[in-house]
């Protein structure tokens, strides 16, 4: 990894996830096949389960049982050059559509994919494996990529309350940038997404335009955060503004009233 153009960080890694030199442990805290990795253990964390670059294998058993295979701890039929497993559960279908959505291919609605996962799940293991709060962090990757999700996720945020706050924006219509999800978990409205909706449906709202960038603030007075929406889409939040911010006061000293 470089930053400001030095090397802060050199991982080498061989075939099945296994370190062979990491010159800054526990700099960033993406892994092998874009997993999260854990230096203390060793392991690599993949959805709902933990991987072993040691032993290429799982470390517990898939939540799928004798639906995925005989083989229950193996990872990707052996095959990792060609093959990835993002869920941590050994279906195809769903790894295709999280990592098309991963690289910024938004085909697959949420629809989509719970519709997979009903196909996935018998009733058994849907009561076993939890399918509701399964479904939120694996519907997650049909409107944001998943790589958003990883980064808060890194650094203790629960994936499923990720997956709930995008799930409920683009649920109402509106899409991310990844500028403005990521200024909203830093704010700390990941737990109110219909906070979020309201200001960009305009509700209870002052409303300025931006002659630097065209953009509109829907600024909400008696919470002192605004919701930036982008001039040529009214349907995408582009940023998150937080009063007394520095970006704040340079859009509150050049703003006019509509």
């Amino acid at each position: 990894m470089r930053l400001l153009n030095r090397v802060q960080e050199h991982v080498a890694e061989g075939p099945w996830g296994q370190v062979l030199e990491d010159t800054n442990p526990g700099f960033q805290p993406f892994g092998y096949a874009g997993g999260l990795y854990d230096p203390d253990t060793g392991l690599v964390r993949f959805g709902v389960r933990d991987y072993d670059p040691a032993t290429a294998r799982w470390t517990c058993k898939d939540r799928l049982g004798l639906e995925a295979g005989t083989n229950l701890y193996g990872y990707c039929d052996q095959d990792p050059v060609n093959s990835s497993d993002q869920t941590g559960l050994d279906n195809e279908e769903l790894d295709q559509m999280i990592e098309k959505s991963s690289k910024g291919i938004f085909g697959h609605s949420l629809k989509d994919l719970t519709d997979a996962i009903d196909r996935l799940f018998s009733k058994r293991t849907a009561v076993e494996v939890g399918k509701s709060g399964l479904e939120a962090i694996l519907t997650v990757g049909a409107v944001i990529p998943t790589a958003w999700v990883n980064k808060w996720v890194g650094i203790g945020m629960d994936a499923v309350l990720i997956g709930d706050f995008a799930n409920t924006i683009t649920g109402a219509g509106f899409e991310l940038t990844e500028h403005g999800f990521d200024r909203m978990m830093q704010h700390g409205y990941v737990d109110r997404p219909e906070d979020v909706v309201r200001m960009a449906k305009g509700e209870k709202c002052k409303f300025y335009l931006d002659p630097t960038s065209g953009n509109w603030v829907h600024w909400n007075e008696a919470e002192g955060v605004g919701v930036v929406i982008a001039s040529n889409n009214n349907k995408r939040i582009v940023s998150f503004l937080v009063e007394k911010s520095s970006r704040w006061e340079k859009v509150a000293r050049s703003v006019r009233f509509p």
